[in-house]
């Protein structure tokens, strides 16, 4: 993921081409680039939970109520599957 290659990006780079505007851009799309990396290193649940939290800005009350509703379901699920089927 990470190289210790260090590429310099000024006014005079070919993707700028004298445009201050186009560095924000190049700025935005490494951050979403990194950004992307980073969550797809994350199991699904902690992923969810990131884009919940930080990136949809849902509170953390809402949340824990969400994780709880998906514990108890599964702990009720995995009674049912433990019961046995006449």
């Amino acid at each position: 993921m990470r190289t210790n290659t260090t590429i310099p990006v000024d006014l005079g780079h070919p993707l700028v081409q004298g445009d201050a505007r186009r560095l924000d851009v190049l700025l935005s799309e490494l951050r979403r680039t990194c950004l992307i990396t980073t969550l797809r290193s994350l199991a699904p649940e902690r992923r969810a939970s990131f884009i919940l939290l930080h990136v949809l800005g849902l509170s953390v009350e809402y949340h824990a109520r969400r994780a709880q509703k998906q514990f108890l379901s599964s702990k009720a699920l995995a009674f049912m599957l433990s019961q046995k089927r006449p």
